[in-house]
């Protein structure tokens, strides 16, 4: 008998019988498997059987399907065994007598292979993309660190460049520390090279992997998580408690000797202290007091100038300098925060001037979209600029192109009208090129009239420019219905598990509620909380009847309590 196999993340096993030769899956009542779950949509996926085969089908989902950790574009082929993953459930199709999670081969001439169909993959416990996943490959090498170069990019500080290289070789996995300058742990112990299994939680920096071995369904848990960062935490106060005392005693032997030496009238005072039972404070240990609040006040005195000046890798160093003096000091910890989301802020500015100055209009504006709502960077001439000559070159290209493909033109005065900041003379001229499009459309589409239909149109075109009021304003031009080239390279980049890409191709052009939608739950992913509210405020401004307009109402109003 054939069956499917349902685990969800709290572990539960259900079990249903594959009676019918096409089943739907998704979170509306009425699908004959019904997944509850959030992440999950109403009309989710497609599962057929013909035969001895099976096919699982995506509904255009907006979270996707995965079947053994690859995306399912359209259609794909399964296999029993073969792991689909729809939001946080994984779904098996299993024949009796056959395991889950091996592969059986089609011609049965041939010898059973049990090689597990799920890849090995590392998962992110925490910052910068809790539960995100990447697959290792069966052989080879492959490099993790902040280099964007890399098989596996790491968009964090404490990460270096080329950080660790995990090793494939017939199944069997290690990583090697490719001298990086916070090193590598596994289980919390410092490593040079480690053989993984299954479990190991592998520390780059302060980002945290969990090595999941090939065939091994496991489900990432937020709360797990969160104990593995609690216990980095600890584990880093303490040993910046020991950097504190080992720089506080070096400052103390360093004192020392340079105070130590003959000095006969201060060996006198210490003498007659001492017979007279006076109290002694060792000057060393007073001397490096003041010099630790001496060099407190400084580099905080440092940190605070250089936020002003606009130095903000700057203030980050003193505000380094600063904790070292005072570890946890709230003051510093908040001088070194804003210097960093300043820091944040001036490289994404950077990277938009970049592409400005380099002709790429898309690219700057993208990158610009990227700014936090309060950034003083929004600002800046170059966001303005980037705004307005993309604005002006889709209108020019939508111009064009109105006569000969019309369609065109009204996608190029769409993307204008969803471009934030635009000024009313732009919008105006946007809405004139879509409703000349619309005209051009419509006749294209329209059968050949009659003599006397002809006539009888003059008469009434007649009658109504006697009639029209010359100033009667156009109808705002709706955004597109289907998805267009946006959505699908956000896809093709969460596919590949890089979500500041796919936040690179919507930022600024998602102008559907999928899209839309797609782009709020990806900041949200990456922690992003700031923009993912202004664009749930966004989303439920332009479709406020659209599906998920009302969870993030919902979300919305509880931030504001």
């Amino acid at each position: 008998m054939v069956k499917i196999v349902i685990s969800d993340n709290d572990g539960t096993t259900t079990v249903v019988p594959l009676v019918r030769d096409e089943i739907s899956i998704g979170r509306k009542e009425g699908n004959t498997i019904r997944l509850t779950e959030r992440n999950v949509s109403r009309e989710h996926a497609r599962l057929r059987r013909s035969g001895d085969k099976y096919d699982i089908q995506d509904l255009e989902s907006y979270n996707g399907t995965l079947v053994n950790g690859r995306v399912v574009e359209g259609e794909a082929q399964i296999q029993p065994g073969d792991e689909v993953r729809i939001g946080d459930y994984s779904i098996t199709v299993q024949e009796d007598g056959v395991d889950a999670g091996i592969s059986r081969p089609t011609d049965h001439a041939q010898r059973i292979s049990y090689r597990p169909r799920t890849p090995a993959r590392l998962v992110m416990l925490g910052d910068p993309s809790p539960g995100a996943e990447f697959s290792l490959p069966m052989e080879g090498t492959v490099a993790l660190g902040r280099s964007e170069d890399l098989q596996i990019p790491i968009n964090h500080r404490s990460v270096s460049r080329e950080h660790a290289e995990i090793v494939c070789e017939a199944a069997n996995y290690s990583v090697r520390d490719c001298e990086s300058a916070n090193g590598v742990n596994i289980n919390g112990k410092k490593v040079s090279e480690h053989a993984l299994r299954s479990g190991d939680v592998m520390e780059l920096g302060q980002v945290m992997f969990r090595f999941v071995e090939p065939g091994e369904h496991y489900f990432f848990d937020p709360n797990d998580a969160a104990k593995y960062a609690h216990a980095l935490h600890q584990r880093s106060q303490a040993n910046t408690r020991m950097a504190a005392v080992l720089l506080a005693s070096a400052v103390l032997i360093a004192l020392f000797l340079l105070n130590s030496g003959p000095e006969p009238e201060e060996e006198d005072a210490n003498e007659v202290a001492l017979v007279t039972g006076a109290p002694v404070t060792p000057a060393a240990t007073t001397e490096t007091e003041r010099r630790q609040a001496d060099g407190y006040a400084v580099a905080l005195a440092a940190c605070n100038e250089a936020l002003e000046g606009g130095r903000f890798a700057e203030a980050m160093a003193h505000a380094a300098m600063a904790l070292k003096a005072r570890p946890a000091d709230p003051i510093a910890f908040s001088c070194q925060a804003h210097a960093q989301r300043k820091h944040d802020d001036e490289q994404v500015f950077l990277r938009g001037k970049a592409a400005l100055e380099r002709g790429d209009l898309l690219g700057a504006q993208q990158e610009f979209a990227g700014l936090a709502d309060d950034s003083t960077f929004r600002t800046r001439p170059e966001v303005a600029e980037a705004t307005t000559r993309l604005a002006a070159q889709e209108l020019d290209e939508g111009r064009k192109a109105v006569t000969d493909d019309p369609d065109r033109a009204l996608q190029a005065a769409r993307r204008v009208l969803a471009l934030p900041g635009i000024d009313a003379s732009v919008q105006e001229g946007a809405l004139v090129l879509a409703e000349e499009a619309k005209r051009q459309l419509a006749r294209a589409t329209a059968p050949s009239p009659t003599k006397s239909s002809k006539r009888s149109r003059r008469s009434r075109k007649s009658r109504a420019t006697r009639t029209r009021q010359p100033s009667e304003p156009s109808e705002p031009v709706p955004a597109p219905i289907q998805p267009g080239a946006a959505l699908e390279e956000a896809k093709s980049c969460l596919a590949r598990v890089d979500n500041q890409c796919a936040i690179r191709a919507l930022a600024g052009k998602a102008s559907t509620p999928k899209e839309m939608a797609l782009l709020i739950e990806t900041y949200r992913a990456v922690g992003n909380s700031q923009a993912a509210t202004k664009y749930m405020g966004l989303y439920i401004k332009r479709f406020p009847s659209a599906q998920k307009a009302g969870a993030y109402r919902q979300t919305l109003a509880r931030q504001e309590r």
